[in-house]
């Protein structure tokens, strides 16, 4: 019972439905301000790699662009202190060249920045809105004909605001099948996450749950697809995988 779904195979050809390259971005414009003396080595890339596009991803699940003052914002549950240690406050540094300082908050973990200079790259260049994230649209940008690309902006998205869980389908067995899920409030964005997903022959379902849409990948099958095409950087989710 518990491999059942393995006598039907998924299929396995990658068809990226998206057709421009990545883009090479102009940047000089953008004057580097300090707030207090911070961030004065700041620095962006000057073309759209796969590091930046999970740290997009990340921005989608977690983050937050303010559109009243210069400040972004990435957060986490607080049992994500080694994701946002070990490995985003390096992404960071290669990125961007920016220190963040991480600290704890009342219900989470992560790091609140205030840079004009930052909050004009993403919102001018990586064309990344400012405000609530209710009815966001998948970035320009990412619409781009890369696998490396869109499997990390993939990652980075479910990295900070996806699930892994495995639940009982029969009554005699345990907690065993396995289920990777997404809920966002934005339709758009969900429909074009399941879209990409789709491109890569993981075949997503999509629901609304509540005040969220949700996609969900079931199975074993799925779980080693995902797994060997888009994978974890978050330690939460690889300990439980």
């Amino acid at each position: 019972k518990c491999f059942g779904e393995k006598r039907s195979s998924l299929p396995t050809d990658v068809n990226i439905l998206y057709i421009k390259s990545a883009k090479v971005f102009d940047t000089t414009n953008i004057k580097v301000y300090t707030y207090y003396g911070k961030n004065k080595n700041i620095k962006f890339p000057d073309k759209l790699t796969s590091e930046l596009a999970e740290e997009i991803g990340m921005h989608v699940g977690d983050g937050f662009l303010s559109n009243k003052r210069y400040e972004y914002r990435l957060k986490g549950n607080k049992n994500e202190r080694e994701y946002y240690d070990k490995f985003i406050r390096p992404l960071f540094k290669r990125i961007y060249n920016i220190d963040i300082d991480l600290k704890e908050y009342e219900t989470t973990y992560g790091f609140e920045l205030y840079s004009k200079s930052l909050w004009t790259f993403k919102n001018k260049v990586l064309g990344i809105p400012a405000g609530r994230k209710n009815d966001m649209v998948l970035p320009e940008i990412i619409r781009v004909n890369n696998k490396e690309i869109l499997t990390a902006f993939i990652r980075g998205v479910f990295d900070t605001d996806g699930s892994v869980s495995f639940i009982k389908k029969y009554k005699t067995l345990g907690n065993y099948y396995p289920v990777i899920s997404l809920s966002l409030k934005s339709k758009r964005l969900i429909l074009e996450i399941k879209k990409i997903l789709s491109m890569f022959c993981l075949e997503p379902r999509s629901s609304f749950d509540g005040d969220y849409y949700r996609i969900d990948l079931n199975g074993y099958q799925r779980l080693e697809a995902y797994s060997k095409l888009v994978g974890w950087h978050n330690p939460k989710h690889l300990r439980k995988v």
